[in-house]
């Protein structure tokens, strides 16, 4: 049978599990974007040394 999903609309109304739950995926979420950040970052970084290796 499926569970019953409760209707949430405060904060205080989350077990702590709950909550613990919420903010691992938050942590997830945040670490994907800081990863592609930094694929983002070293491609910029190789563009650039391409681009000053060629003007000299």
């Amino acid at each position: 049978m499926a569970k019953a999903k409760r209707n949430v609309s405060l904060i205080e109304d989350l077990s702590s599990l709950e909550l613990a739950k919420i903010g691992l995926t938050l942590n997830v979420i945040g670490d994907i974007f800081g990863f592609f950040s930094i694929i983002k970052a070293e491609e910029e970084e190789e563009s650039r040394s391409v681009e000053n290796y060629k003007k000299s």
